[in-house]
């Protein structure tokens, strides 16, 4: 059991490590010794103990860990990064955007993962735009081992991202049904792009961390969108695909992905589906 707050402390502090008021919180910044919410051991200490930016969790830019994961408010920047405020969803955008040469599906970092997602987590979030699609789906594609996720951490988003109570469930949902999915959807707010929007998403269902986790209610949940949006997803598919191997290449706004890559995750899932309804 943690302590209780000691008189004359900030409770948001104590409990968290943070406070919106920072230096001119009229209560005494002071963190619980002892178990924190999620049972492990947290040392007590003062604001200075920490050199966090305003608005940067404390605990993992001390640590690089932070207990609270997507429930934290702050973003998560660890200490040794030099530009705290580069972390998160302009890394994103920057993969999104054309701007990245890597082939690779989905390379954002641990960090950046969970940055980029937080604000897709409202209840009240919906898509305004393709761009929007195509940050959450790079997020959420780039949730993999040898970007350095964890396992534990991708258990946590997979149980959020395949409970149908949940927002991530409906953006993937969202995505997956989109009407207008082309190859060449270019800057086009409407038109979603099949390599920078639908792919990733495919790419995420195809994952280790999903494919080999022991979640199965989630991932009957997610492959049970697959088998609603079948037929869309096989119409889009045909289209597509057909279309890059006559242009024989899967470049688009300059960036070029694996082709090897797409037809593995297209493989896996449709694999995964045959399986999960035989």
């Amino acid at each position: 059991m943690g302590n209780e707050t000691p008189p004359g402390a900030c409770r948001n502090f104590a409990e968290s490590g943070n406070c919106k008021f920072g230096d001119g919180c009229k209560y005494r910044h002071e963190s619980l010794g002892g178990e924190n919410k999620a049972g492990r051991y947290r040392p007590a200490r003062n604001a200075s103990d920490s050199r966090a930016p305003p608005g940067v969790c404390r605990d993992f830019y001390d640590t690089g860990k932070c207990a609270r994961g997507f429930e934290c408010r702050h973003k998560h920047v660890p200490g040794n990064q030099v530009v705290p405020g580069a972390a998160g969803s302009r890394n994103a955008q920057a993969q999104v955007g054309g701007s990245s040469d890597s082939k690779e599906i989905g390379s954002l970092r641990p960090n950046e993962i969970h940055n980029t997602l937080k604000r897709f987590n409202r209840q009240d979030f919906k898509f305004k735009s393709t761009l929007d699609m195509y940050i959450f789906a790079a997020a959420l594609s780039s949730a993999k081992e040898e970007n350095g996720y964890e396992l534990s951490d991708a258990n946590t988003l997979l149980n959020m991202v395949g409970d149908p109570g949940q927002n991530y469930f409906l953006l993937v949902d969202a995505i997956l049904g989109y009407d207008s999915v082309s190859i060449a959807a270019g800057r086009s707010k409407t038109e979603l792009s099949f390599q920078r929007g639908y792919i990733p998403i495919l790419s995420y269902l195809s994952s280790e961390y999903v494919i080999r986790s022991t979640l199965h209610q989630s991932i009957n949940a997610l492959y049970g969108l697959v088998e609603t949006k079948f037929d869309r997803l096989v119409s889009v598919l045909e289209t597509c695909l057909e279309g890059l191997m006559v242009n024989k290449s899967f470049r688009e706004e300059e960036r070029e992905i694996g082709g090897l890559d797409v037809f593995r995750c297209v493989t896996i899932c449709l694999t995964e589906y045959v399986d999960s309804v035989v």
